[in-house]
């Protein structure tokens, strides 16, 4: 059974999933699509301080379960409008 992506894609390389995502828009703006390859260390945990930062620009769904979240961007400046 061959594995199918996004609404009928084949995403069944790498170059298929970035290009993939490089079409999907939000509000007209595409986004900034990079493979990523490096490997993230293990064992690093963050500060309360720091975690408690993180959080306060997440939106939890609680029934979706932990990892389901909405990170909300801070405003642009008033100058860059």
């Amino acid at each position: 059974m061959r594995d199918v992506g996004w609404n009928g894609s084949l995403l069944d390389s790498i170059d298929a999933v970035l290009q993939l995502a490089a079409t999907m828009t939000r509000k007209g703006t595409p986004p900034m699509v990079t493979l990523v390859t490096t490997t993230c260390q293990t064992g690093v945990t963050l500060t309360k301080e720091a975690r408690e930062a993180v959080e306060a620009k997440i939106k939890r769904w609680p029934l979706l379960g932990k990892w389901f979240v909405d990170i909300v961007p801070a405003p642009p400046p008033l100058w860059d409008l």
